[in-house]
């Protein structure tokens, strides 16, 4: 019982972490990748108006980084929904199976003899329908 109880702790700390590093990462990477202009570059450049339109430039060129940046994590983030949907998917299918295998055992415990034949039909039918639960079902 204490494992359940600190688990949702443990992913919550993951979480926030895991989090906190992807922020870290959109705000500084872009500027580690393409870092500002030196002071010694930008006084290369004769005029003012050069200097402020090349500062723009700089901060376009790491903003476009940084939306690319979001929507590779946006794409990510689909993905594993995604997966955790099929997940889902797959588990509510076993779920199921597992639960009309029960209904058709019950039915074979009848005292009437349509009922029990209909437990029959049913486990012949989840056998046909899952080909690889069928040493289990025979």
């Amino acid at each position: 019982m204490a494992d359940f109880q600190k688990r949702p702790v443990t992913v919550m700390v993951w979480g926030t972490g895991t989090l906190l590093l992807i922020m870290a990462s959109v705000v500084w990477l872009p500027r580690v990748i393409y870092p500002p202009l030196t002071t010694h570059e930008l006084h290369a450049v004769a005029s003012g108006k050069e200097r402020i339109e090349l500062q723009q430039a700089q901060a376009q060129v790491q903003n476009d980084f940084r939306g690319q940046l979001l929507q590779c994590l946006a794409g990510l983030v689909v993905t594993a929904g995604a997966l955790a949907g099929w997940q889902q998917l797959k588990l509510a299918r076993e779920g199921q199976v597992a639960d009309r295998f029960s209904k058709a055992i019950d039915h074979l415990g009848s005292p009437t003899c349509d009922v029990r034949l209909g437990g029959i039909y049913a486990l012949e039918r989840l056998a046909k329908a899952y080909p690889a639960d069928q040493p289990h079902l025979a």
